[in-house]
Order: structure tokens, then C-alpha cells, then sequence
């Protein structure tokens, strides 16, 4: 039997086999093709993905360490954090880090193609366009906080008012191109090996970026938000670069894929928080309590909610504050209109009329003299080891123990106690400093030069008839305005009053004697509040000691004032308020100065009013100093019109017979540019309801309980805070669409509050 291999020719044989080889050629060259494709593929995908994980993950990394300051802060200051608001915190964060990850990365990813396009061209243009690019930067972040920084501080002539902020801004850009040129030493030095150095360079960035945040957690807190803005986004970037080289260092193995996994997370939590509107509430109720407190979890949502009022649509809605609206469709709020109760006249019954028109006749007109202490709590006020002379002052009055002031700041309360009104366009016939001067009353000011400064500036309708001012600081200097007066004044105002008095004690007068020592009490001559404390057997050291040793001097002048004014034969004929505008935190919650917040410390202010003949009387109800300017004006005026006054007649506490005050007290605080809290106080006195506009939250507080500004009750009393914010909505101070509109107009359809 023959074999079939053997009878096969061999010529077809070796074709076959070369066939064979051709197409396994071909199919292993094609499969090397595509290989090729996909590793191309991945690099480019790598390329892509890797630097934007890489930059979330040092954003992420430096939010965690703000989340972590910010909550260790909560708990170091006693305000018992839940764990839940902690992990509120944290997500907050974890969330911002990302977004501003690939914002950064995208802002990295152009300056590195602009970096290569020039390298390839000359590699010193590509050097100086990176640097250009940090500086661009650098300048950028604090261009805008230093020029408005310069135009409301105390430098207003000079050269260096003029060129300061451009150099301020050129250290800014030099320190970005030092910083960057830093960052990339270090990522070589870590590539080759060399840790050292990079470890140095890093403890000295986290060292600063600690020093700024201690600076901006304990100095002037909340007062100067841009500043705040500027020392926190310069401690970041720290720490972002900081974190940024080690991550980018490729020499930490799997710490690195931990780091990468992380960016990854992140950056799928923010793309939840975008999408899924579930998850923004919840994370939104947990952070609830993260408002109420300035550190770094509050700034955040405070520009979160910023950003949300931006992008919303122009038109009625679209000007209010966003926490209004948020605030308006929590409560079902249909009607914010403007309640007609705030521009009635007065309604006192016919026997209470009579009886106030007899406490106020005499033989002839008084004079008023008004002794007023800027900056000066209540606490301080009652004591008297700190002020003997006022506790002596209100035995001899009417002691108002519960006196509010309309906001925490000058600017905001003493219009409105001149005025009696918060309406955004107040009738000024009626303020009573305008009243006096068309009864014929001659109105004079005697006040320590700085504050004359900044009430000209910030306060230009307090209108006299004579100013007389008294030095409180060296002629040398210029960059006193408002604070930092070192010289004390109240002996000098005094003795200007007394001087003032004794010229003109024949004619009818309003003398404002204008104390300014309390608001300096911090920058105030050291051996002259030492000579003061051991004078008066006071207490020495810094803090509230230094404030009471401060006030203890200003006492002892307004003994002065009361013994001269019986010496010039005109206390029968003067009637004498004691008064304070508003008080001062003194360290609450890191805050040391005033304005910004409600507290009690910072509203509640010594009242007290001597007249000739009228019998003393201490009055537990509450009441504001917005009722000053009618019980003034109608010593001046007995029939002034009333309809536009928000206070009452404080005099009506004394005849006996008031009906039930008519309006709730109502407050405000803000900064420099714009009201941030509104408020309302009950009558009785028993509860406080305070919004803050930015998030639209009701802070409900209990006056009666040994911290009245310790615990925020809105949850646990719905009814009184309900019925608190039904009033606070439709009073002169809520922000509306049109702040001209008329009381009565045509509210929205539906409920109300």
C-alpha cells in the first residue's frame, strides 16, 4: 500500500507551508497593530485621567485638613459638636476639594500646554511664561481684597495710600513665583531621590499656613470677611502645594493608589451632590448648626449659597438673597408684605395722654444733656464696683434694666435711636436732633477727635449746631480713623461739657457729651488703664479686667459731670440720660469687638433718665433705645407726629397706665457693606428669634436661661418660633423685592405666616 504523503508532490507541498506562514505573518502583524492602538489609547486616557486624580486628590487632601481645623475648633470651643454635623463637615469638604480640583487642574492643565508650545520655541520664554502664569495668579487672589482694603482703612493721604496697594499686590505675585518655583524644585528633588530638602521646605509651608490660621480664627473674627477670605485661601494654597508635591513626587508606591482612589471617591460624592438633590438636603440638614458659627464649615456655605443667588434668574425673585427665598418656602410664607401696625400713630388712651402731658409740664423748657458711653455692656454698667457713680445715678431715675439697642454696631444703632425708626427711608422731621433745632433747642456735640472722623464719614446726618472736639490721639499721627485712639478723652470731654455748660446755661441747649475711651479700651495708653485700676482698686490684666478697669475711669468722669452740673445750679433745670449705643464681645467665640452678630453682650446697653421732680423707678420690661427719640422729641415738641416712630414713650413706664407695648423690639447687625442678621424680641422679654439672611435659619433663644445666646431652641418650640418670625417677616427690617413698598399692598395668594 503506497503512502499518501510520499505520492503528494513536493512542490505543493512547500506552497502550502509558505501560504500557511504568510497568514500567520499577517495575523501576528495586524495583532502587534492593534496592541499598538490600545496601549496608544491608554497612555493618552492615562495621560489624561491620572493629573486630574493626581490634583482632586491634593484638593481633597487640603479640605480634609480644613475640615478637620474647622471641627476640632467647634470642640475646642466648647460647642459639643454631634458626630453627625462632623461627618457633615467632612463631606462638605471632600466635595469642595474636588470641585476646586479640577477647576485648579484645568487652570495647570493650559498653563503646562502653553509651557510646552513655548519650550519647544525657547525654553527661557517657556521659564518666563510659567512664572508669569503664578504671578497672574498670585496677584489675582488678593488684588481686589487689597484695594478695597486700602479704601476704607485709616490711610486716606500719603504716598503710601496711593502706591500701597500696588505693591502689596507685586509682593503678592513675587511670593506666587516663589512658591511655584519651590514646588517644582521639590518635585525634582523627590524624583531624584533627595527628601530632605522638600521635607524642610513643606514643614515651613504648613508652619505659615498654621500661623495664618491661628491669625484668622482669633484676630477681629468675622469682622473683616475679606481679610478672613484672603489669610484662609493663602493657608490653602499652602497646604495644596504642599500636598500637591507629594503627590505628584511618584515615589510613595501604594499610598500613591490610596491617594488616586481618593480622587477618584471624591470626585464620584461631588457628581452625587450635583445630580441627586435627596443627598444635597440631607447633607444640607446636617450642616444646619454649621451656620450659626464663623469658621471655616460656615464661610463655606456661605459662598455655596452665594453662588446659588448668583445663578439664580433676574427679576423679583430673582433679588432676594437665596436663604430668604429658602427661608420662605421651608415655612410656607406666602405674605411678607409690610404690617400697617409699623406706621400708625401712637394709640394712648385719653387718661395716659393727660398723665404724660403733666410729667412734662414746667415752668420753664429743660435742657437735655445725654451722656453717652460708646461701646458699653449692661453687665459692666450694673456692677457696682466697676461703676459706682452710674449704680448711684440709677437710684436717682428711671432705670430701664432691660434696655435693647436697635443693632450692635454705631452705625446701625444710633440712627435708629435719634430717629426712632429701622424703616429703610426714615422720616427725619421727627429724628429728635432735628426736632430740637426747629424748637429752638441749642445743639451741641463734645467729642474725642477719632470718633468725630469716623461718625463725619460714616454718619454724616448726626447734625449739630456746634462740635466741639477734644484730642484723643498725638497730631503726628494719620492712620487713626474709628479705632486705635491711644490718648484717653473722658476727662477732656468732661471738661469741655462743664466749660460748654457754664458758657451757656442762660439759653435752652442739647448737649451730647460724646465718650470714646470704652471703643478703645483695647488700644487705650497700658499705664493709663494701670493707673486706673490700682487708683480704683480694680483688678488688673487683659480681657474683660481691662474692659471693667476701662469703664471703672469713664465712671468716675460721669461723677464729675453730675457734681459740676449741680455746681452750675442747672440740675433742677437738665434732664440727664446715661446711655450706651451697644456693648462689645470681650472674647465670646474668639470675637472680641462688636457688630456682626445679636448676642446679648452685644445688645444690651445701660438706659437711665434723671428729670427734675419725677419720682425713680426701675423698669423690668424690655425696651429699646429706639424709644428714646420720641420721649425726647416730645419734651421738645408735645405735639411731634408719631405714625412714623417704631419706639414708644418711655415716660409712659413711669405715669402708669400703658396699655401692652404695641410693637416687638426689633434688631440688626452686619458689616461695613451689608446687614447679615435680622431679629425681633417679644415683649415680654422671654424669647429672642434672629435670621441670618445668608442661610434663611431661625435661631430661636430662651432670655431667661443663665446663657441667653447658648442654645438654638427653633426646633424644639415651633409655636413661639412660628409666631416670633410671623412678625419679624412683616416688619421693617425683613429684606423685600422693593424696599419702597407701601404697607397694605396685595399679598401673594395662599396662607401666610
Amino acid at each position: 500500500m503506497t503512502d499518501r504523503r510520499e505520492s503528494l508532490p513536493a512542490p505543493r507541498a512547500s506552497a502550502l507551508v509558505a501560504n500557511l506562514r504568510r497568514l500567520g505573518g499577517r495575523w501576528s502583524s495586524t495583532s502587534h497593530a492593534g496592541s499598538g492602538i490600545t496601549a496608544r489609547a491608554t497612555r493618552a486616557a492615562h495621560a489624561a485621567v491620572v493629573p486630574l486624580l493626581d490634583t482632586a486628590s491634593a484638593a481633597v487632601l487640603t479640605g480634609t485638613v480644613v475640615a478637620a481645623v474647622d471641627s476640632w475648633w467647634r470642640f475646642a470651643g466648647e460647642r459639643d459638636p454631634k458626630l453627625g454635623q462632623v461627618v457633615a463637615v467632612f463631606g462638605l469638604y471632600v466635595a469642595a476639594g474636588a470641585l476646586f480640583g479640577c477647576v485648579i487642574h484645568m487652570g495647570l492643565a493650559l498653563e503646562r500646554e502653553i509651557h510646552l508650545r513655548l519650550a519647544a520655541r525657547s525654553t527661557r520664554l517657556a521659564l518666563a511664561a510659567r512664572l508669569a502664569f503664578a504671578a497672574l495668579a498670585g496677584g489675582g487672589l488678593v488684588w481686589s481684597t487689597t484695594f478695597r482694603v486700602f479704601a476704607i482703612s485709616r490711610m486716606h493721604a500719603g504716598a503710601f495710600a496711593k502706591y500701597g496697594p500696588f505693591i502689596v499686590v507685586a509682593a503678592f505675585c513675587l511670593g506666587a513665583m516663589l512658591l511655584g518655583s519651590t514646588a517644582a524644585w521639590a518635585n525634582r528633588a523627590l524624583r531624584a531621590g533627595r527628601r530632605l530638602g522638600p521635607l524642610f521646605v513643606g514643614v515651613i509651608a504648613i508652619a505659615v499656613a498654621g500661623a495664618l490660621v491661628y491669625v484668622d480664627l482669633t484676630v477681629y473674627v468675622a469682622l473683616y470677611s475679606r481679610i478672613h477670605t484672603l489669610l484662609e485661601a493663602i493657608a490653602c494654597v499652602l497646604v495644596f502645594t504642599t500636598a500637591g508635591v507629594v503627590v505628584h513626587s511618584r515615589k510613595i508606591g501604594r499610598v500613591l493608589i490610596g491617594l488616586r482612589a481618593v480622587g477618584v471617591t471624591s470626585l464620584a460624592w461631588l457628581l452625587l451632590l450635583t445630580t441627586n438633590g435627596a443627598a444635597r438636603e440631607r447633607l444640607e440638614r446636617s450642616l444646619r448648626p454649621v451656620w450659626l458659627q464663623p469658621i471655616y464649615a460656615g464661610r463655606m456655605l456661605s459662598r455655596a449659597q452665594s453662588l446659588e443667588e448668583l445663578s439664580r434668574p433676574p427679576g423679583e425673585e430673582g433679588e432676594k438673597l437665596a436663604g430668604i427665598s429658602r427661608l420662605e418656602e421651608r415655612f410656607d410664607i406666602r405674605n411678607t408684605t409690610l404690617e400697617p401696625a409699623w406706621s400708625a400713630p401712637f394709640d394712648e388712651p385719653a387718661p395716659l395722654k393727660q398723665r404724660l402731658q403733666a410729667a412734662r409740664r414746667s415752668p420753664a423748657p429743660y435742657n437735655i444733656a445725654i451722656f453717652y458711653v460708646d461701646t458699653l455692656r449692661y453687665d459692666v454698667a450694673a456692677d457696682p464696683q466697676s461703676m459706682p457713680n452710674l449704680s448711684e445715678f440709677n437710684r436717682q431715675s428711671l432705670h430701664f434694666k432691660k434696655a435693647y439697642a436697635a443693632g450692635s454696631d454705631t452705625v446701625r444703632s444710633v440712627p435708629a435711636l435719634t430717629g426712632g425708626s429701622l424703616a429703610a427711608e426714615p422720616d427725619r422731621s421727627v429724628d429728635f436732633l432735628e426736632v430740637a433745632r426747629r424748637r429752638g433747642w441749642h445743639r451741641t456735640l463734645v467729642i474725642p477727635q477719632s470718633a468725630d472722623e469716623f461718625l463725619d464719614k460714616e454718619l454724616p446726618g448726626f447734625g449739630f449746631d456746634e462740635r466741639v472736639r477734644v484730642d484723643d490721639y498725638p497730631s503726628v499721627r494719620t492712620d487713626v480713623w474709628g479705632y486705635g485712639a491711644d490718648q484717653p478723652s473722658a476727662g477732656k470731654v468732661v471738661d469741655r461739657s462743664l466749660e460748654w455748660m457754664k458758657q451757656n446755661k442762660d439759653g435752652k441747649f442739647l448737649l451730647w457729651s460724646f465718650h470714646f475711651d470704652q471703643h478703645n479700651w483695647r488700644e487705650l495708653n497700658d499705664t493709663h488703664v494701670a493707673d486706673v485700676a490700682r487708683r480704683h482698686g480694680m483688678p488688673e490684666g487683659p480681657g474683660m479686667r481691662r474692659y471693667a478697669a476701662v469703664a471703672r475711669g469713664i465712671d468716675a468722669e460721669f461723677g464729675r459731670f453730675l457734681r459740676g452740673l449741680d455746681d452750675l445750679g442747672l440740675r433742677d433745670k437738665t434732664i440727664v440720660v446715661f446711655l450706651s449705643d451697644h456693648g462689645e464681645g470681650v472674647g465670646r467665640d474668639g470675637f472680641w469687638v462688636h457688630s456682626i452678630f445679636l448676642w446679648e453682650d452685644l445688645l444690651r446697653v445701660p438706659l437711665a433718665i434723671r428729670v427734675p421732680g419725677m419720682r425713680p423707678k426701675v423698669i423690668e420690661e424690655p425696651v429699646s433705645l429706639m424709644d428714646l427719640a420720641p420721649t425726647l422729641a416730645r419734651w421738645f415738641d408735645p405735639n411731634v407726629p408719631t405714625s412714623s416712630y417704631h419706639g414708644e414713650d418711655l415716660l409712659s413706664y413711669a405715669v402708669g397706665g400703658r396699655p401692652k407695648r404695641r410693637l416687638p423690639l426689633l434688631i440688626r447687625s452686619g458689616d461695613r457693606e451689608s446687614t447679615l442678621r435680622i431679629g425681633v424680641i417679644e415683649p415680654a422679654g422671654d424669647w429672642k428669634l434672629l435670621i441670618q439672611l445668608e442661610s434663611g435659619l431661625p435661631e430661636l433663644y430662651k432670655l431667661t436661661t443663665a446663657d441667653p445666646d447658648g442654645e438654638n431652641t427653633a426646633d424644639d418650640a415651633p409655636q413661639e418660633t412660628m409666631t416670633l418670625l410671623n412678625e419679624l417677616v412683616r416688619s421693617p427690617i425683613f429684606p423685600r423685592p422693593d424696599p419702597k413698598q407701601l404697607a397694605g399692598a396685595a399679598p401673594k395668594p395662599g396662607g401666610g405666616a
